[in-house]
């Protein structure tokens, strides 16, 4: 039901682009050999991970394989089916449709698949999240362990606007990660963000971006954002900050989203257990960086 995906990058192979490795993967396709096919898009999956069109052709390459008799791993199939959705939620409606996964469509693993698809539902309770199917409920953290190992604190998860994904950062002892979890039962956790002081754990969240593209978090005294489009991350703001009127601060407290393109957040400096300072918004993009005139200003020891 569920596999978390790694963000490790892989070396490319050789000069190739992705696109062509895909094409070539393409070719093979044409000519009926799906399981030489299937080793090409895996390279191309490896070239470049946010590739959407590979991770679907590899899985379709793994079905028609199975139509001829070679053993596959079910495994495998389904993982690159859920990262081609996590890529583009389109492709959900392919997999009813598309005539490549025939041969898998009467199979154990991939009628739960789709039924994960048709009836899975994300739900919070007290910050807990829960993977609900049929009459069963399934804390997202278990789902975390099965693939990452043991987490010594629970984390609080956040839900997405469109209520189709999860995110959260778990600590596992010795670092802490930022993880999604999509309602059709896929984990990915980004290995570029680990965050060394389980204190980051209190003092960064997880903020979903109103049209659910995305993850706004602190990470090393910067404001970043994870695009779940591209699998990267951007840099919104790094601290500290003197901005045109010369006013400098040295941290971020609270950050929310003021629309799609907009955030805004508390900028300023703490001593001891107090922190003081004043409202701030920023683009998506990083531009733009202003004082809100009449925003709110802050001196409080237990600011969020």
């Amino acid at each position: 039901m569920f596999r978390l995906a790694s963000a490790n990058k892989v070396p490319s192979l050789d000069v190739n682009s992705v696109k062509e490795v895909n094409a070539f993967g393409y070719r093979l396709y044409k000519l009926g050999k799906y399981s030489d096919a299937a080793d090409v898009f895996r390279r191309a999956v490896q070239l470049d991970e946010s590739y959407k069109f590979a991770h679907y052709n590899l899985a379709c390459m793994l079905s028609l394989a199975k139509g001829e008799g070679v053993k596959i791993n079910p495994r495998e199939l389904i993982y690159h089916l859920q990262y081609a959705a996590f890529l583009d939620g389109k492709y959900l409606n392919k997999f009813t449709t598309d005539a490549d996964l025939d041969s898998i469509r009467n199979d154990d693993y991939f009628i739960d698949f789709m039924n994960l698809i048709s009836h899975g539902r994300l739900t919070l309770m007290n910050k807990k999240g829960y993977l609900d199917i049929e009459n069963r409920s399934i804390f997202l953290m278990d789902l975390i362990e099965e693939y990452s190992g043991p987490l010594f604190i629970a984390p609080e998860f956040e839900l997405s606007p469109d209520k189709k994904s999860a995110a959260c950062i778990a600590f596992d002892g010795e670092k802490a990660y930022l993880y999604v979890v999509t309602s059709y039962g896929f984990g990915y956790r980004l290995d570029d963000v680990s965050f060394t002081d389980i204190h980051a754990i209190f003092y960064s969240r997880p903020v979903w971006h109103p049209e659910s593209m995305g993850i706004l978090f602190e990470y090393k005294s910067e404001l970043s954002f994870f695009n779940m489009r591209t699998l990267k991350i951007e840099s919104v703001i790094k601290v500290p900050v003197e901005n045109r009127n010369g006013i400098t601060f040295y941290e971020i407290g609270g950050y929310w989203f003021k629309s799609p393109t907009l955030i805004r957040f508390m900028g300023g400096g703490s001593l001891e257990y107090e922190f003081s300072g004043c409202e701030y918004e920023i683009n998506i993009n990083g531009s733009g960086l202003r004082t809100v005139p009449g925003g709110k200003v802050t001196e409080s020891s237990s600011w969020q």
